[in-house]
């Protein structure tokens, strides 16, 4: 993209060096009625490059014309003027033959017609149906049995646990908390008044009550 305007401009503003020329090399300069090559200037191989300061009506100021020379691409414009008078916006870029040209961004029709990127599919949740077994799969299987370490039969009913736990409560008051733990396999040494809330906290759950039906039929192991 170049201007119409001649390019024997000796006029400069200051000579403040705006970048490199994409055609030489040489540095790129602001006269009077361009920015120019200062090379432009030249009486012997003048550099061609120049570029008006008003671009189809759109200013150009310091700013734009140093993105376009060092990163080859100015911010998108919002004010050049077709020759039918239509207003439009654009980029102006550098070509690889070291030309100013427009460059459009996509309108929103094509925008519209992209195809949404799709996100990736979720992961499924990991499985923990089997987590509580798992956890409950220890060395000390037997030992750690809700049944045994609170003496309840494995056949107890939710009433004989409930009054069981209140037994515990009232020993508890009476500093005999530890007490409350009999049966035919009694651990020594006897099972703290925690493990003894926490067993029975198991056995008033339906799941763990189950799973601690299972472990008073192992054997335990030594």
């Amino acid at each position: 993209m170049r201007d119409n305007a001649p390019a024997n401009d000796s006029s400069h503003e200051g000579r403040c060096a705006l970048g490199r020329c994409p055609r030489c090399g040489a540095t790129v300069i602001e006269t009077t009625e361009r920015y120019a090559c200062e090379k432009s200037l030249a009486e012997i191989g003048p550099c061609p490059f120049r570029l008006g300061k008003i671009v189809l009506a759109q200013p150009l100021d310091h700013r734009q014309v140093h993105l376009l020379l060092t990163t080859g691409r100015t911010e998108l414009l919002h004010q050049f003027v077709s020759k039918s008078g239509r207003t439009f916006s654009a980029y102006l870029t550098i070509d690889d033959t070291a030309k100013v040209v427009f460059d459009f961004p996509p309108s929103p029709a094509e925008i519209a017609s992209v195809p949404a990127r799709q996100a990736p599919p979720e992961e499924p949740p990991p499985d923990k149906s089997c987590t509580v077994l798992l956890e409950a799969a220890t060395q000390d299987l037997f030992r750690q049995n809700a049944f045994r370490i609170t003496g309840l039969p494995v056949d107890a009913s939710p009433r004989e646990i409930a009054k069981h736990a209140d037994r515990l409560k009232i020993m508890e008051e009476l500093g005999q908390g530890a007490s409350a733990h009999t049966g035919a396999f009694a651990l020594s040494p006897p099972p703290t008044v925690d493990q003894i809330r926490d067993a029975i906290r198991k056995l008033k759950d339906p799941e763990l009550r189950i799973i601690e039906i299972g472990r008073a039929s192992c054997r335990e192991r030594v």
